[in-house]
């Protein structure tokens, strides 16, 4: 083809994205006014004219939430969307929600739908349900019992990832997929049964579910994923996990699949990739005839002190230049122990912290939820320096044999994800660094505690649906943005190839 047919061809070509770009980005958003609940509603209609991607815009509700099945009779779908985008979320961050009714009509529960939901105690997902999205339920750590759909057929990556108040969990025979990451860190979770439809068990599905004893694979499984050796798979890190019976028709056992299980027998047969897996990676090894042997010896050894980690926060500034966390006055931090393994009492110890050389703090605000409590403070004026951990006293922590915890040993005390210390700046002398590309930089989340309504919106006294929509569309300036990144590109391009073809002389 000659340069100047080729050139006309990416012209043509840049021509056409042009055209198909505004469908791409306009989408139309509806709003409904829930008087009754005092709940603004956002969604949109599939050709169908179905309701998706519904959305709760008002993050400050409180108590009980029951999802219309209808909206101006139109039957609502799906919660959420469906797309993994890391704003998408039905209820996300909303904290005061305590229980949720889920309509039979609902078929997905989207991506991240309840984010983050704290409050969230119990919830019954109904059998016209047949997924849940990415991070549906991750971060409800209150959330202690969960009764999935008959008909749920796929549980997607990280979908309960820290519920660490849920106890036990039962995956229904119908459901073929659960995907990486999937109860992730519910170090709570002491029962799960598996479902009998499942060939393989996902990368990180059980990560750091501390909580585990006892696990039976059915026998649909061909596989356990972990594929190295120094990061955790299927079931890394699950440190109280002590028996898990792997029968003959798993295949393949990946090396990081039971990676910093100290406690682990395997429980397989003869010539099985149990047996061999067993003894590659130095894990006990018994016969599954042996499996409901009884085990003897009591557990006397006390709960210990593992990490204590202030959580991300979206009002941290990171400072690349001395490798700190900045938080500002009036920002709520909260600090995580962990322990090796479940925890119980009524009242939880004293964490006792200090902003560089000020006076001692002390904390007595501890909740005791799974292997861990979590303990909140609000940055004040006067706080100036690396935030540290003094001591940790009192309390009537317990394991499940009972044995109580009369000492603390305080580890160091830094961030949840990088490991970096946390600074209170009182003084306002620190600013914003503007270290956007910095790897170590929490993006802020700017929905995040707030109310977000349609521009467009109109008052309603009568709990009917916003006659106004909202065009979801780039802005003037987005849209310039987009055509003059396409003709730099395609002007590179075609510099390129003509210097290519004189290069070669072609």
């Amino acid at each position: 083809m000659s340069l100047k047919k080729k050139t006309i061809a990416l012209f043509l070509i840049a021509f056409a994205i042009l055209l198909i770009t505004p469908s791409m980005v306009n989408a139309t958003t509806y709003t409904y006014s829930d008087n009754e609940q005092g709940i603004e509603w956002s969604y949109e209609l599939d050709s169908s004219e179905n309701v998706v991607n519904l959305k709760c815009n008002t993050t400050s509700k409180i108590g009980a939430v029951t999802i219309p099945s209808t909206i101006d009779g139109k039957t609502v779908i799906s919660i959420g969307n469906s797309k993994n985008s890391y704003e998408d979320g039905a209820f996300k961050n909303c904290a005061g929600i305590t229980a949720v009714t889920i309509p039979n009509t609902i078929s997905t529960i989207g991506y991240r739908a309840f984010y983050n939901c704290t409050g969230l105690k119990t919830v019954t997902i109904p059998n016209s349900v047949t997924k849940i999205g990415s991070g549906a339920f991750a971060g409800c750590s209150g959330l202690t019992t969960v009764n999935l759909s008959e008909n749920l057929t796929s549980i997607e990556t990280y979908a309960f990832q820290n519920c660490t108040g849920l106890k036990s969990i039962t995956i229904p025979n119908s459901v073929t997929s659960v995907e990486a990451g999937a109860f992730q860190s519910c170090s709570g979770l002491k029962e799960i049964t598996l479902s009998n439809s499942l060939s393989k068990i996902s990368d990180k599905t059980f990560e750091n579910c501390t909580g585990l004893t006892s696990v039976v694979i059915p026998n649909s499984v061909t596989t356990i994923e972990g594929e190295y050796s120094n990061i955790y798979g299927a079931f890394g890190n699950c440190k109280n996990l002590e028996k898990i019976l792997i029968p003959d028709t798993v295949a393949s056992i990946g090396t990081g699949a039971f990676r910093d299980c100290p406690k682990l027998t395997i429980y397989g047969n003869d010539g099985q990739t149990s047996k061999e897996y067993a003894e590659a990676n130095g894990i006990n090894f018994k016969y599954i005839s042996q499996w409901d042997e009884t085990d003897v010896g009591d557990d006397i050894t006390p709960p210990t002190l593992e990490k204590l980690r202030i959580e991300n926060s979206a009002g941290f500034k990171y400072d690349s230049g001395t490798g700190y966390y900045f938080v500002s006055p009036n920002t709520t931090i909260s600090i995580k122990a962990t322990f090796n393994e479940l925890i119980y009492g009524n009242t939880a110890p004293t964490l006792t912290i200090k902003c560089g050389n000020g006076e001692k703090i002390e904390l007595s605000n501890g909740v005791i939820t799974g292997s861990y409590i979590l303990y909140t403070y609000t940055i004040k004026e006067q706080d100036v320096g690396i935030i540290s951990a003094v001591e940790m006293s009192g309390g009537d922590v317990v394991d499940e044999a009972g044995n109580a915890v009369t000492e603390y040993t305080c580890p160091t005390l830094t961030d949840s994800i990088w490991g970096d210390f946390v600074y209170a700046n009182g003084s306002g002398i620190v600013t914003d660094p503007g270290d956007t590309n910095n790897p170590g930089e929490t993006p802020k989340d700017e929905n995040q505690g707030t109310d977000s309504k349609d521009e467009n919106e109109q008052n309603t006294t009568d709990g009917k649906k916003d006659d106004t929509t909202a065009k979801q569309e780039l802005p003037k300036a987005g849209k310039m943005t987009i055509i003059s990144i396409l003709i730099a590109a395609i002007i590179a391009g075609t510099t390129s190839f003509i210097k290519t073809r004189k290069y070669k002389g072609i």
